[in-house]
């Protein structure tokens, strides 16, 4: 009787929705066999991915005219910290390092879009570190990538007048899942770093627009 009524509320509640809101997310399967760890989206992730919509609310853009690589050479850079299971290259993940932030600011502050306020922004990249470093007990024995930036940044309109001029630091970290006990490919490895880079970026500008829209209210309020 029990098994009875769970498929009828079952077949009520299809009859209500629609067939095609109940569609089961499955994970990505890569050419090698390797299947990537299916995250629920939450709360956080999304918020993180529509932050820059504020930008365009607010009706101002910053484009970057100059983004330079001020890193430490390898040879003076700090000793080698020991729970890093694996670094990558910054200047080979992606196109290099200049390249690879021009794009991700490019893209959160819309390049190609304008507003009333036009901004000119300066980037010194100090520090990048793109690693999988040990897990802890929650989040698993596989360990966490992690994306460290730490970034001087200038930002000024066209008349040059300096709106915001601060140093950004951002330590982003995300759990190295596994489904069957063992570690990540390769290949998953650099495509979930990459994903890593990117929401590291999304924090970056994030925290760089609400610097800008804080300044750009307290002069509109002084005029």
């Amino acid at each position: 009787m029990t098994k009875k009524l769970l498929l009828t509320s079952f077949f009520a509640v299809v009859a209500l929705t629609g067939c095609d809101q109940l569609r089961v997310a499955q994970p990505e399967v890569f050419d090698n066999g390797d299947e990537a760890f299916f995250d629920r989206p939450n709360s956080a992730q999304d918020s993180d991915m529509s932050r820059s919509e504020d930008v365009r609310r607010d009706n101002f853009n910053v484009k970057f005219k100059k983004i330079a690589d001020k890193r430490r050479p390898k040879a003076l850079a700090n000793s080698v910290e020991q729970n890093v299971i694996h670094e990558y290259d910054p200047d080979k993940l992606q196109g290099g390092v200049r390249s690879l932030f021009q794009n991700h600011m490019d893209n959160y502050f819309g390049v190609n879009s304008r507003g009333e306020e036009e901004l000119i922004a300066e980037m010194d990249v100090r520090d990048f570190k793109t690693q999988i470093v040990d897990g802890t007990f929650l989040s698993g024995r596989q360990g966490n990538y992690r994306v460290y930036i730490e970034a001087d940044v200038r930002v000024r309109d066209g008349l040059g007048k300096v709106y915001v001029i601060d140093t950004y630091k951002v330590d982003y970290k995300t759990p190295r899942r596994s489904n069957d006990g063992y570690p990540p490919s390769e290949r998953l490895d650099k495509s979930r770093m990459l994903d890593a880079v990117a929401a590291a970026m999304r924090n970056l500008g994030d925290d760089l627009s609400h610097d800008v829209r804080v300044k750009l209210r307290a002069a509109h309020t002084v005029r």
